[in-house]
């Protein structure tokens, strides 16, 4: 049976401890007081509401709470207080997507300091603080952007008013250049009519030739021919690209010649002579000679007139149907012959 004076102690302990409650649950901020083994001796409710934590925490292990988990910071910054000599630390921790919570650590020792008694955990609500502090730094970098920015102008106005100079001056200069080019547009247009009645005259001077004739550049791209050269080579009229050389419809050993001696003229800009050319085309068949002159505008252009001169009784008419019918007959020939021998 407990004597007098050890009940008197245990009720004025009880309302020590039932004042100290009360003190801190008027607190704004919260509480929390670990002994040196991290078992949670105290706690207030404010922690509670700060954290949304459903349970009390007094008995637990520090580590082995809910709070533990909301504050993955806190084992850093806990050991960090301990190394050493303890020391108080203070940091800042998300208690939700919306709440930052500022949280100070301060250990608690003996007298001498020599022995760590336990921890205090003080914990207050900093978003206002943190927000209006970002919102200052927000405005501080908005003002230095701002300031930049009309540095930034008042360059770009002393530039445009310079570009406004050079575009007047620019200015006088197209319309002295517009002048000009009125002047040369007038003798371009008089030039063009001249170079097209020369052209057509050129057209009807090769027309009247009695010779095939081609007009080649120096790619083989034949842009200009008469109706002769049409009518001996029996081709239709080439498309707005024209026709090569290589794709004339003739047997391929007279293309070969040609293309070799098209390229001689080129090369060497001296007129050449394929003679006695066998010549097979859709419409002819016989000998020719085609005679290679350059012709020479410039060194860019290096242009080629090419003329058939058809040997006299040596063509004759050139088509596949006639060879065919040929053909059969001699095999028809050739096999009565054969019926014949073997019935003797």
């Amino acid at each position: 049976m407990e004597s007098e004076p050890e009940e008197k102690a245990q009720h004025e302990l009880q309302a020590l401890k039932l004042y100290y409650d009360t003190i801190l649950g008027t607190l704004e901020a919260g509480v929390l007081v670990i002994d040196q083994d991290d078992i949670v001796i105290s706690g207030n409710q404010r922690i509670l509401k700060l954290w949304e934590l459903n349970n009390k925490m007094e008995g637990q292990k520090l580590q082995n709470t809910e709070f533990w988990q909301r504050c993955p910071e806190l084992k850093q910054y806990l050991e960090e207080s301990r190394k050493d000599q303890p020391h108080s630390v203070q940091f800042e921790c998300h208690a939700n997507p919306a709440t930052m919570v500022g949280v100070t650590i301060k250990p608690i020792v003996t007298e001498s300091g020599s022995a760590l008694l336990g921890t205090l955990l003080y914990m207050e609500n900093v978003t206002p603080r943190v927000t209006l502090q970002r919102r200052v730094e927000d405005l501080e970098t908005t003002a230095e952007e701002l300031q930049s920015t009309n540095e930034e102008l008042e360059t770009t106005n002393e530039e445009l008013q310079s570009t406004n100079e050079e575009l007047e001056t620019t200015n006088e200069e197209l319309q002295s250049l517009n002048e000009d080019l009125e002047t040369t547009n007038e003798e371009l247009s008089s030039r063009t009519r001249a170079l097209d009645e020369v052209n057509a005259r050129y057209s009807e001077m090769m027309e009247r030739m009695p010779w095939p004739v081609f007009l080649v550049d120096q790619k083989g791209l034949i842009y200009m021919f008469n109706s002769a050269a049409q009518k001996l080579f029996g081709f239709a009229e080439p498309s707005e690209r024209g026709m090569k050389l290589e794709e004339l419809p003739m047997d391929n050993r007279s293309r070969q010649a040609m293309l070799r001696r098209h390229r001689s003229a080129v090369q060497t800009q001296r007129q050449t002579t394929l003679c006695n050319l066998h010549l097979v085309t859709n419409r002819f068949d016989g000998e020719t000679d085609a005679h290679f002159t350059p012709l020479p505008y410039d060194r860019e252009r290096q242009d080629v007139i090419v003329m058939f001169e058809v040997q006299p009784g040596k063509a004759k008419t050139n088509t596949r149907a006639p060879r065919a019918a040929s053909a059969k007959k001699r095999k028809k020939s050739g096999a009565v012959k054969k019926k014949r021998k073997s019935g003797r």
